[in-house]
């Protein structure tokens, strides 16, 4: 039989009895996981598994302790479905009084969960479950915690994209970056992760804005500049790709990116190309360096986001006569920006109509397509709604800072600094 079908016993000594003794407050939290990080303590807790039956210990106050179990037995052979409604059970029911100490192995644990779930096609019934523990580990809302990448990943695998909406549209206001001995709960591999998986979320829904913004916050998350992560490499790459489908150019990033992106751009050699390409008179030029760089795009999973390339060229090049011409017939359209039949641009024109890309009227009959000049008032009731929606929220964005701002001022942390620097100062003065 697996470990988790074994009969529980006591176990012996002051290890065992860790795992028999319920966790009453967050100083005997705090101590139960410094000391089940030290690796010899885990080694042994792998050990003594028989001993341990997860489905008996009560998790309104043994939640941590299952926890470990549960980390300490993700990796033997032989008991996955055993072990996946365990983690199962363990995300449905845990107290999260504090959890938050644990909250980088509940990470680990969620991971493993997670590919399990992928494996076994399970993954449809479990996403509500695993937002919810999501949700419940924040001790406020908008916390970034190491369970958010891991989510937005398993709906990513799954293409759930809109499944991850619900924590993607909540700006993050705060980190959990509590330590408790060797351990950081919130590490910079995390937040990157996060940002990444959720510009690519973002790029599936075709909501490029929201896109950029992430990328853009992979791009600017601080970093030693010659020694840039492969998560920043993709979404710079991922970044100037978004930012040619949207726009037609590359959106400029922060300025304190700079030195960062200097290197990025030395390790995304075709994309540069692509990008050059891209602002050639023809599609031919771009043409050939989609070809010419296939391999890379294929290696790095971006052709699908490079073949959209190719469409923005075109909606680029419609959007350039518009500033020139009133009115043109399609088959002039065509031929100026290189499609091969006047089907083709109609198709493409009314596309960007419909989602506001250009004004335009397409006259069906002669085949001639105008281009009003926008005399539009912008008093309607569908511009006032979202001009009051992006007051609303500017204000509510004001007052969270504010409120960021008061609890910083009161901090012990920035008491302390504030008093050290004062004392410096003053013993500076005197010398």
């Amino acid at each position: 039989q697996s470990w988790v079908r074994q009969l529980p016993a006591m176990a012996e000594g002051n290890f065992g009895l860790r795992f028999t003794q319920p966790i009453m407050d967050e100083r005997a939290a705090v101590e139960f996981v410094i000391f089940m990080e030290d690796s010899s303590n885990f080694f042994q807790l792998r050990q003594n598994l028989p001993l341990f039956f997860p489905g008996q210990l009560d998790l309104a106050r043994m939640s941590l302790q299952q926890l470990y179990i549960l980390a300490a037995a993700a990796e033997i052979p032989g008991n996955r479905e055993s072990w996946v409604a365990a983690a199962m059970d363990f995300v449905q029911k845990f107290n999260s009084s504090y959890m938050h100490i644990a909250a980088k192995r509940f990470g680990d644990v969620l991971n493993v969960l997670c590919k399990h779930l992928l494996s076994g096609n399970k993954i449809m019934s479990s996403l509500k479950p695993v937002l919810a523990a999501v949700k419940r580990l924040q001790r406020n809302t908008g916390q970034l915690t190491p369970l958010h990448a891991h989510f937005i990943k398993l709906c990513l695998l799954s293409r759930q994209y809109s499944f991850a909406l619900s924590l993607l549209d909540e700006p993050v206001s705060s980190l959990l970056v509590e330590r408790h001995g060797k351990q950081q709960q919130l590490a910079a591999l995390d937040v990157l992760t996060y940002y990444y998986y959720g510009g690519l979320v973002y790029t599936g829904l075709k909501q490029f804005d929201n896109a950029l913004q992430f990328f853009s916050c992979v791009l600017s998350v601080p970093t030693h500049e010659s020694a840039v992560s492969a998560v920043a490499v993709a979404a710079y790459q991922r970044f100037l790709l978004v930012s040619l489908i949207k726009y037609g150019e590359v959106v400029p990033l922060p300025k304190y990116t700079v030195g960062v992106v200097r290197h990025l751009k030395a390790l995304s050699g075709p994309y540069n190309d692509i990008v050059s390409s891209f602002s050639a008179p023809t599609v031919a030029a771009l043409d050939q360096a989609l070809d010419r760089h296939k391999n890379a795009l294929h290696e790095h999973r971006t052709t699908g986001l490079a073949r959209q390339c190719r469409t923005a060229y075109f909606c680029r090049q419609i959007r350039l006569l518009t500033k020139t011409f009133l009115t043109l017939p399609l088959a002039d359209i065509a031929a100026r920006i290189g499609l091969p039949s006047s089907p083709l641009v109609e198709s493409l024109i009314l596309d960007m109509i419909a989602d506001g890309t250009i004004r335009a009227a397409v006259n069906q009959v002669t085949g001639v397509v105008s281009f009003p000049a926008d005399d539009a008032q912008y008093d309607d009731e569908a511009t006032m709604a979202l001009l009051n929606g992006r007051i609303q929220s500017a204000v509510a964005l004001s007052e969270r800072v504010t409120g960021m701002d008061e609890k910083v001022q009161v901090s012990q942390g920035y008491v302390k600094m504030l008093y050290s620097l004062e004392t410096s100062t003053l013993t500076d003065m005197v010398e």
